[in-house]
């Protein structure tokens, strides 16, 4: 074993044996007020019992939207104007490409040909949403009351009713454009202009200018993320019903708790877990994205247990876990992990926690301290 590693294993026997609580960072009242190291008083009382969960942050369907081109051709930027670039804010109804046409003579034809389409489409979405709402009507009925038909059908009924409702706006919408390009003069050649219909930011570029698209090719996609879904993961084997009360949710890297509310939708089982995931609505406060890791609790019903409320500026993360500076007196400080540590509004709950003062200030150079000493033992 080379030198590095020997130190290494060095420290972290060291940092071992003041997790077991026989040695600890001892400074004089002098060193104490020189690095700023302090401390308070942690409150040990009765929480409702909860349900610690898993997850992340997942984009809100409804708040994206792709930019397709209608027709065949070459894409092209707005003339004057350069090409989006990621992270731009877009406004709806504006144009940020065109599509000029590879055979101009051609398109009237292509257009009543998609125009006819659009309306075959229109005509098919407009049935699939009238059977939907009979069958939403029907399912709200028998569940007011009181027959055999749970609130997970009737949510399922609802969202495939607002699905079809959505399709036949979009169909319209799409006819709408074509029809208006029909009309106008002189639209057998040139350019189709390509405006987007939502406001949000530019999230995906997936075609540039100069390449040739094909028809309904997604050339962008835009999104917007001051509302994200919250996914939970329920333990394997754990059956619980659709949740009507909002969660606690602690964001990884994110300082302050949030609260999610529940989205009325039934719990899907995930491939990989095989347990249930539940869906929440949660409004971002900035800075949050997609993809972002989580921890929730979820209320659940049984006694208080006894807990300590360690503050979050006490809390440091070394070597994947968390850990407190216990000042156990007369200069003495502790390191201690925090073990089953659940996170809440102003801090971390921890049950058994045995000391009665931690560090909120200075933590860090405790830790570094610590880490010198240990180093210089082992050299």
């Amino acid at each position: 074993m080379n030198r590095p590693l020997v130190v290494l294993a060095g420290v972290l026997c060291s940092a071992g044996a003041v997790c077991s609580g026989s040695t600890g960072v001892h400074l004089s009242a002098a060193q104490i007020q020189a690095l700023g190291v302090q401390s308070t008083s942690v409150h040990t009382g009765p929480v409702p019992s909860v349900l610690t969960l898993y997850g992340r942050l997942r984009a809100d369907p409804y708040e994206r939207f792709n930019l397709s081109s209608p027709l065949a051709g070459v894409l092209q930027a707005v003339p004057g104007h350069r090409w989006p670039q990621l992270g731009k804010r877009l406004i709806s109804g504006q144009l940020v490409a065109e599509v000029r046409l590879v055979a101009p003579a051609s398109l009237q034809v292509q257009l009543h040909l998609e125009l006819l389409k659009l309306q075959a489409d229109l005509a098919g979405a407009k049935v699939a949403e009238h059977v939907a709402q009979a069958a939403y009507r029907r399912a709200k009925s028998l569940y007011e009351q009181n027959q055999a038909v749970s609130l997970r059908n009737v949510q399922a009924a609802q969202a495939a009713l607002a699905t079809a409702t959505a399709q036949v706006r979009a169909d319209q919408s799409g006819a709408a454009a074509i029809a208006r390009e029909i009309k106008k003069p002189g639209s057998a050649a040139g350019a189709l202009p390509l405006p987007v219909l939502m406001s949000g930011t530019l999230t995906r570029l997936l075609a540039r200018p100069g390449e040739t698209v094909a028809a309904n090719q997604p050339i962008l996609r835009i999104a917007n993320f001051h509302r994200l879904l919250v996914a939970l993961a329920l333990p394997a084997g754990q059956i619980a019903a659709p949740p009507l009360s909002t969660v606690q949710v602690h964001v990884l890297g994110c300082k302050q708790a949030l609260v999610a509310k529940p989205l009325m939708v039934g719990p899907r089982a995930d491939r990989q877990t095989r347990g249930l995931t539940l869906f929440y609505i949660l409004n971002n406060p900035g800075g949050l994205r997609p993809g972002m890791a989580l921890e929730a609790q979820m209320p659940v019903t049984g006694k208080p247990h006894i807990a300590t409320l360690i503050p979050r500026s006490a809390v440091i993360w070394w070597q994947g876990r968390r850990w407190v500076f216990a000042d156990t007196g007369a200069g003495n400080f502790a390191l201690t992990p925090l073990v089953g540590a659940s996170p809440a509004v102003h801090g971390y709950l921890v049950i058994g926690f045995k000391a009665h003062r931690v560090v909120t200030s200075g933590a860090q150079i405790l830790l570094s301290k610590l880490l010198a000493r240990s180093l210089k033992k082992s050299g």
